[in-house]
């Protein structure tokens, strides 16, 4: 690996020359596929057809006509099985992909169902290979009323056959149907524990790295339904046992792990629901560390990689209002809130579509009736896709057409207004160049003296041997360009070749202070740019 060190030549970084398609772009769709009904959730898995892409599982309204869950190719959305045994879902958490436990090398999948006797309020283990069904668990004939499937996720192996575990969280809506939390034995779905919220439904649930000093993962739990509990639990993963619980004052629709906020090297927990706000949990003992008021119910909470540059990873809100928040991973403080449409209950980060070194966020506005894409810096639209169905779900998606930048799943609700309720689109609304270039910066908040290290990676999109180049330059805090600081740089790219180097710049002990842009391209020589990335640093004084 060629290592280029080039000291001294920034008296510079961090600016927003941020390179986004004009706002309000059409996205390309990639394709779109005809179900029975309307997608409630969907999810990209591990190759499942042999054509080295990703594939996709869906699963449709829990009522709607069966089929109730597919698989298609990531490529194309062509068919790969259907499975009618079982029921949809109810929202959007009730489907993950989870490691191979059937021995055919193949990732599986875990379904949770809502309505009824089995198939309904029942956990699936669903073969990956071709949807049939491996083992099945009824919360109402196999527990005592124990309620609807509301989430559920992998878990670590705990009994020592090498296999992972699935967690879930169920209830009803009475208190005599309260949720409980189930871990089950990935093989077989044998109980290997179940946990009784006391009163309300088990609404949300999240793996969280060890929290209680056994080094095993243990489990974030948000109670609601009957406006009863309304606490978020932390369970320990291989026992159940409650570590710690916290009242949030009302039902607890979502809640996700987020790096360490504290300083104590354990991971910390954010939730959100009918009380209108956010909060953000220590990992630890559940003590309150921030909370940022809303205004309105939260649906779904994302994680997304820090958009601000001091090292901390921030969070996505989706909620009943007309926008999208963005929250400072830290202190809560709003980094940005954008208008999007009403009833943005859907929302999930995105690794970078636009080329400036930052995620990105995709949103579904339910009776906003379009699907978006924003960029994680400020908010500022992407592209939108208007449909004439609810949008009920948007997840990202690995890269689906060769381009190496993510994509987007949408879920679509079925009032027979649109032919099709599953689509896949290309991330950054773009057609694929010749050569892809994106950087990933190691950090983006320095102080005088330090090294901002990036990774430089191009791809050769063509079967075709390309001569190329690459050159970089820095935008001062005062808007003047600075460089070239690389390059240009001369190389030959072989026939869908990738190449990827790491580069260094020192930054000088007495810079200007204030927001930077490192800006690089790629094309082919003298002079015809194919693509270009930037992203944004600072340079602050320590303990600013």
């Amino acid at each position: 690996m060629i290592r280029y060190q080039i000291v001294g030549l920034m008296s510079v970084l961090l600016a927003s020359a941020i390179l986004i398609p004009d706002t309000g772009a059409q996205p390309i769709i990639l394709w779109d596929f005809n179900t029975s009904g309307g997608v409630y959730s969907a999810i990209p898995v591990n190759d499942v057809d042999g054509d080295l892409v990703p594939d996709v599982v869906a699963a449709i309204y829990y009522s709607d006509p069966e089929p109730n869950l597919y698989c298609v190719s990531g490529t194309d959305g062509a068919l790969i099985w259907a499975s009618s045994d079982c029921q949809g879902t109810w929202g959007n958490q009730a489907l993950a992909a989870i490691e191979d436990v059937t021995g055919d090398e193949i990732d599986d999948v875990i379904l949770g169902t809502p309505g009824g006797i089995a198939p309904g309020s029942s956990v699936f283990l669903k073969d990956g290979a071709d949807g049939t069904t491996v083992w099945t668990w009824c919360t109402y004939t196999q527990g005592p009323n124990w309620g609807w499937l509301h989430e559920v996720a992998p878990y670590p192996d705990v009994d020592g056959d090498e296999l992972p575990e699935v967690a879930a969280a169920a209830g009803g809506n009475s208190s005599d149907r309260s949720g409980t939390v189930f871990l089950f034995d990935g093989e077989s779905g044998d109980t290997i524990w179940t946990w009784r919220v006391p009163l309300d439904g088990a609404w949300s649930l999240a793996v969280i790295a060890d929290i209680n000093g056994d080094d095993a993962d243990d489990i974030i739990v948000g109670a609601g339904g009957n406006s009863l509990d309304n606490r978020v639990w932390a369970l320990d993963g291989p026992s159940g046992s409650s570590i710690w619980q916290r009242d949030l004052e009302a039902s607890v629709s979502d809640v996700a792990i987020i790096e360490d906020i504290n300083g104590d090297e354990i991971e910390d927990v954010v939730a959100g629901g009918w009380a209108d706000y956010v909060a953000c949990l220590d990992g630890t003992n559940g003590l309150v560390l921030w909370t940022r008021d809303i205004g309105t119910i939260i649906m779904e909470l994302s994680i997304i990689r820090d958009v601000t540059g001091n090292g901390i990873d921030d969070v996505i809100v989706g909620s009943w209002s007309s926008s999208v928040y963005c929250l400072e991973g830290e202190s809560g403080e709003i980094i940005w809130s954008v208008w999007v449409g009403s009833d943005n209950w859907s929302v999930d980060a995105l690794s970078d579509v636009n080329g400036d070194g930052v995620d990105d966020v995709a949103v579904g506005s339910l009776n906003g009736y379009r699907a978006v894409c924003l960029s994680g810096v400020d908010g500022a639209e992407i592209w939108s896709y208007p449909t004439t169905e609810r949008v009920y779900d948007v997840s990202s998606a690995p890269d689906l057409n060769g381009d190496h930048l993510p994509d987007i799943l949408v879920g679509l609700q079925d009032h027979g207004y649109a032919p099709t309720h599953l689509l896949a689109f290309d991330g950054d609304a773009l057609p694929t160049p010749e050569i892809t270039l994106l950087l990933a910066p190691d950090q983006r908040q320095l102080l005088p003296g330090e090294t901002l290290s990036y990774r430089a990676t191009v791809y050769n999109n063509t079967q075709t041997q390309l001569s190329a180049w690459y050159v970089a330059e820095v935008e001062l805090p005062n808007g003047n360009p600075y460089g070239p600081v690389v390059g240009p740089v001369n190389f030959v790219l072989e026939p869908g070749q990738m190449k990827s180097r790491t580069l260094s710049h020192t930054v000088p002990p007495t810079p200007p202070l204030g927001d930077y842009a490192y800006k690089a391209k790629v094309g082919n020589p003298p002079n015809t740019v194919i693509d270009e990335r930037s992203f944004p640093f600072s340079v602050v004084l320590e303990g600013e």
